[in-house]
């Protein structure tokens, strides 16, 4: 059976939802979905976690793959310090886990403010100190770039359909960050509509409706690009 996956971060993740897009897309397409959205999510969790299923041959060109890329600031840390049980539940607020176990240690995930958030000292002063004195953001863009071209160069030696999506919602992409070869790649969303945000005040994520949408969306982007046969 063919597989849908889908990378990204709390937009494509369970964010306050039930079934995300990629659950609607996937029962569209009869694909066998596999969820890689992440609370909290970099892009170098989707590249590590995307090239992983690549290498072990659960990731092939008889697939189809999501990416959705995140804020280019953000990044991933082991840490050995032990984590409260509920740290592995879905917390209060967004109901995503952020933290992910790791061999005798866990992954934990950067991003704008997130010392304010973390469960022990040593990981509020890293990341407080990580933002303050070690985050440059033409740093950042190269970083991206760089690896942005090597991860689709190992797609296309793969033959791996791929579709890069652009959102209002999300951190842009240009034309320039994606090759040729997926060209059409992206789209603008057709429904900047305040009643698909997951709250009044939140239009960075989408609530139920608006995952509906968005997978019917690219449900019609996909049979147009790929003409059914995917």
């Amino acid at each position: 059976m063919k597989k849908l996956f889908v990378a990204g971060c709390s937009f494509s993740d369970f964010t306050k939802v039930e079934k995300v897009y990629g659950q609607f897309l996937s029962e569209k397409l009869n694909y066998e979905y596999v969820h890689e959205g992440a609370g909290c999510g970099s892009n170098w969790r989707i590249w590590r976690q995307i090239t992983k299923h690549i290498m072990s041959g659960n990731l092939t060109s008889n697939d189809l793959l999501i990416v959705q890329y995140s804020g280019r600031e953000r990044e991933e840390f082991w840490s050995a310090l032990e984590q409260p049980s509920y740290s592995f539940r879905p917390n209060t607020v967004d109901h995503l886990t952020i933290i992910d176990k790791y061999t005798d240690g866990n992954i934990i995930r950067y991003k704008a403010n997130s010392h304010t958030w973390q469960n022990n000292k040593e990981e509020r002063d890293l990341f407080e100190l990580y933002e303050k004195y070690f985050v440059n953001i033409d740093f950042e863009n190269e970083r991206f770039t760089t690896q942005n071209y090597m991860f689709q160069t190992l797609l296309l030696s793969k033959h791996i359909p791929v579709i890069f999506v652009r959102s209002h919602r999300i951190p842009p992409l240009v034309d320039a960050d994606i090759f040729t070869e997926y060209m059409p790649y992206v789209f603008d969303e057709p429904y900047k509509l305040k009643q698909y945000n997951l709250e009044p005040n939140d239009y960075g994520h989408m609530n139920q409706a608006g995952h509906q949408v968005f997978a019917d969306w690219l449900f019609e982007h996909i049979n147009t690009v790929y003409k059914g046969n995917t």
